[in-house]
């Protein structure tokens, strides 16, 4: 066990910092927060394209099309806290939406954004069931549509290089095994991997997706690829350069 003291109350968690686990030992998303500035959250690999070592950035999963604007396929009153929505084309197992989140879009109800406690396996064109953690607050009919999505520390991945897929997370400080849970660090001080066309400058901000999976590079002000810290050092091609994270999700 390992104890580390955040700003305000110290806090003990069952898993240090740079330790991985074969099972869940904190809610995902759980905030270990340092003295110096430097925030940690609780994630979970994916099973394949996880983090690939350490100081490489990583997103949330990307979001299946087929869980998006789905069919609400049974009345919710107000206060129910199971819902059922018919699936698009792809599987999943049992679960894979655990922690995540049911977005209501439109018709009666939109708005809500209701937590997941379980999600049932998958079909194609079949009915999903979600318990939910968050009550329905206003009724749902079959005319609503929703988004099922993951929570964004669930099956994480490395930035893939130019094109963002998912919402940057952090850093990975290690190199996880796949579907093992993790810490990345979300803010603070941190080691960055750089991509091969460019050379960091100390002061100037930086950007997620460089041309190479999980590296920075300088930022070019292109609206599209999030801005995620200011470079501390000069930053060599294709090495670690010290990039302080401004905060990102967490």
């Amino acid at each position: 066990m390992s104890v580390f003291y955040a700003r305000q109350r110290p806090k003990i968690f069952p898993q240090g910092l740079y330790e991985e686990s074969s099972t869940e030992k904190v809610p995902l998303g759980t905030i270990w927060e340092l003295v110096d500035g430097r925030r940690f959250v609780y994630c979970k690999a994916a099973s394949s394209g996880g983090p690939t070592g350490p100081g490489y950035l990583i997103q949330s999963a990307q979001q299946d099309a087929q869980q998006s604007s789905v069919s609400i396929a049974v009345a919710a009153a107000a206060g129910d806290t199971t819902v059922y929505f018919t699936n698009g084309a792809d599987t999943h197992d049992a679960n894979d939406y655990k922690d995540g989140y049911l977005v209501i879009e439109a018709t009666a109800g939109p708005g809500q954004c209701l937590k997941i406690s379980t999600s049932s396996a998958l079909t194609s064109a079949g009915t999903g069931t979600l318990v939910l953690k968050d009550a329905v607050r206003t009724a749902l009919t079959t005319s609503s549509t929703a988004t099922v999505v993951k929570h964004p520390c669930q099956d994480v991945i490395v930035c893939p290089a130019n094109t963002p897929t998912g919402v940057v997370i952090g850093v990975s400080p290690i190199t996880p095994t796949a579907s093992y849970y993790f810490w990345a660090q979300c803010a603070g001080v941190a080691a960055v991997l750089v991509d091969n066309s460019t050379t960091i400058i100390q002061g100037v901000p930086v950007q997620a997706y460089g041309d190479v999976a999980g590296a920075c590079q300088v930022f070019t002000e292109d609206e599209e690829i999030p801005q995620i810290g200011v470079a501390i050092d000069i930053g060599a091609q294709n090495q670690m350069a010290t990039i302080f994270l401004r905060g990102l999700m967490y």
